[in-house]
């Protein structure tokens, strides 16, 4: 029966290239790829339950090397145009040694965060001997204090310097970390996770200013995609790495994950340190007077951006539509586990897959976003994405294992497809709708305006998922619709309020301006 499986998949994988072709659109070649993986995952599953070991990692390697070539098919080139598009993918980071810079240490600090949250609760509850309650009431205090300072943290960008702000708060991140080695107690706790909450969010404000701030508004997509794919691979390598140091089962190995966290964010902190100043771009309609900087200290010009209302509802449809980060961490899981009979181990095969589509496709889905009108677009395709997830899932609570492994399967490559799709289109909004001026305070609102839009989401989609099955998959779909069709008008508004305001910090520049408006 392995054998059979094998040489079903080995078929598969064949027609799956030769169907795909050198044409058409390269995501949808990317979905192909994802339902052959997910057939090489199902014999490989079938056959380990029945069969020779040895046939397992055959059809694992298959399915690996199923994977490589979906790659090289998705991009549609022939070897030597694959070369050349290579090269030009790595043009952006070559030229510009800012966003190699940038790249490297966002993937140093990844790998250092992934380190430790892979081991946060069992340093929680084995370290500290906190319960199971007590150390989620600390995280979601910590999640709350978060909220609460986006907003003055983005003002304080503003005068102080992006890279300033970013820079002290990594270094004060270490020093939170190191302070987990003193916590006994849950007040204590409550005091640590508070404050490397809050340094943290101080950093991310600093780095999302600085990135707008740093690159020319051509190019912050790209930038963002490049450090996204950093952040990935570094997550990816911090979480094995936790969670080698979890398997030892020795409480003293355990002790040390915060103290190499501490040190890898001071390594960080100073890689940040010797980065360039930032000024950003102005665009050619832009006052002299409204320079925003990130690096040098000044004060902001233009008014508040919670102000632009059109900017705040824009960010909150943008979070809402960044759920498909719920659906993927919260709701699938469940699902599969409470009403699929799919087997457990799927959902270790689900997760690498994102990661590597994450890692692999986010530059150069990035390239198709040069401006407001191709961000819309993206949204659009982004809730595509998520629609055909819950469309795609609501059934497998009654197909047969056979059928509902491939299902499940294609369900999360659709919900990466709208991950990678929304995240482009939301570094776009943020370059092209933040009053140049104000990046800061723009970035601050809109990591509230985001948060508003999707803290509720895990709560909300688990509970029509699992009480309501199929008529809660269909609920989700229509809350995501929602998003899709409110943003555009949402954003037309934010547009208008920054062309009509005093300081008109116009983010748009005449060489793609017929990008930049929102038809």
């Amino acid at each position: 029966m392995s054998l059979l499986s094998g040489l079903v998949a080995v078929a598969v994988v064949f027609a799956a290239l030769v169907i795909a072709g050198p044409g058409g659109a390269g995501f949808l070649r990317l979905l192909l790829g994802g339902i052959v993986i997910g057939g090489g995952v199902l014999f490989s599953m079938l056959g380990r339950v029945t069969t020779a070991q040895f046939v397992l990692p055959l059809i694992v390697v298959i399915s690996i090397l199923t994977f490589v070539l979906i790659l090289s098919v998705a991009l549609g080139r022939t070897e030597e145009q694959i070369r050349a598009k290579a090269a030009l993918n790595g043009l952006l980071a070559r030229r510009n040694p800012l966003v190699r810079a940038t790249a490297i240490q966002s993937a140093i600090f990844a790998f250092g965060t992934g380190t430790f949250i892979t081991g946060e609760a069992v340093y929680s509850i084995k370290i500290i001997g906190l319960r199971v309650a007590e150390a989620g009431l600390g995280l979601t205090i910590g999640m709350a204090s978060q909220f609460l300072v986006s907003i003055p943290f983005g003002r304080l960008a503003d005068r102080i310097g992006a890279r300033t702000c970013w820079g002290i708060g990594n270094a004060l991140q270490a020093v939170a970390f190191l302070g987990w080695l003193f916590v006994h107690g849950f007040w204590p706790f409550i005091a640590v996770v508070v404050g490397r909450k809050v340094t943290a969010q101080l950093g991310q404000i600093g780095w999302s200013t600085y990135r707008l701030a740093a690159f020319p508004r051509e190019t912050r997509v790209r930038s963002g995609a490049y450090n996204r794919a950093a952040l990935n691979v570094g997550f990816t390598v911090g979480a094995l790495f936790g969670g080698a140091a979890l398997a030892t089962g020795s409480l003293t190995v355990i002790r040390f994950i915060p103290i190499l966290t501490a040190a890898i964010l001071l390594v960080s902190a100073t890689m940040i340190r010797r980065l360039p100043g930032a000024t950003a771009q102005p665009s050619e309609s832009q006052p002299a007077e409204a320079r925003p900087s990130g690096g040098a200290a000044h004060a902001p010009h233009g008014r508040q951006a919670i102000r632009n209302a059109g900017f705040v509802v824009t960010s909150f449809f943008d979070g809402l539509l960044s759920s498909h980060q719920t659906l993927l961490l919260t709701v699938i899981p469940l699902w599969l586990v409470a009403d699929t009979n799919a087997p457990r181990v799927l959902l270790a095969w689900l997760f690498a897959t994102n990661t590597i589509g994450a890692v692999l496709f986010q530059v150069p889905v990035s390239r198709t976003v040069t401006g407001l009108k191709t961000a819309m677009r993206a949204e659009a395709r982004a809730a595509g994405f998520m629609v055909a997830s819950c469309l795609i899932i609501l059934v497998t609570d009654h197909t047969v294992i056979w059928l509902t492994i491939p299902l499940i399967w294609l369900a999360h490559v659709t919900v990466t497809g709208a991950e990678l799709f929304e995240s482009s289109a939301s570094w776009s909004l943020q370059s092209e709708l933040s009053d140049q001026s104000r990046l800061g305070d723009y970035q601050g609102v809109a990591s509230v305006a985001s948060t508003l839009g999707t803290i509720w989401t895990p709560a909300l989609y688990t509970f029509l998922a699992t009480s309501l099955h199929a008529t809660g998959w269909l609920i989700i779909a229509a809350i995501v619709v929602t998003a899709a069709v409110g943003i555009r008008p949402s954003a037309r508004m934010a547009q208008r309020y920054l062309e009509e305001g005093p300081s008109t910090a116009k983010p748009q520049s005449r060489s793609l301006e017929c990008d930049s408006r929102i038809t």
